[in-house]
């Protein structure tokens, strides 16, 4: 057994976690990475890919599940979002647990430019 890192999850979080998923089950948590093959299916039946409404990318710097620092796969991401906003922070794959305070800070500014872009333009 590995220590658990506390910075990442606290033995609350754990309870919490675990009596949730004892509850409910792995399905929910998990649909997204058992579904690969019908999102494939439904992304092959669509001609442009592009996703034109605003999108917010937070790139994690640690994070060896996702790089999206180090590697090339981010610039799919940023051909086919016309709208996108990078931000970045210092954390691993798991930046709600690592970083909330940071990560919040990073959506609401996001949310209220989108706001203020929204009613800028309904004027």
């Amino acid at each position: 057994d590995m220590p658990m890192d506390e910075d990442v999850v606290s033995e609350e979080d754990i309870a919490i976690y675990s009596k949730h998923l004892r509850e409910n089950g792995f399905l929910g948590p998990n649909s997204w990475y058992v579904n690969g093959d019908a999102n494939q299916d439904f992304l092959d039946t669509k001609k442009d890919h592009t996703l034109s409404m605003p999108v917010l990318f937070v790139h994690a710097a640690y994070d060896y599940v996702c790089d999206t620092t180090s590697t090339g796969f981010a610039i799919r991401m940023r051909a086919l979002c016309p709208n996108l906003t990078e931000r970045h922070l210092e954390c691993g794959h798991w930046m709600a647990q690592e970083k909330p305070a940071e990560l919040n800070k990073i959506l609401s500014e996001w949310l209220d430019q989108q706001r203020s872009g929204f009613l800028k333009s309904a004027l």
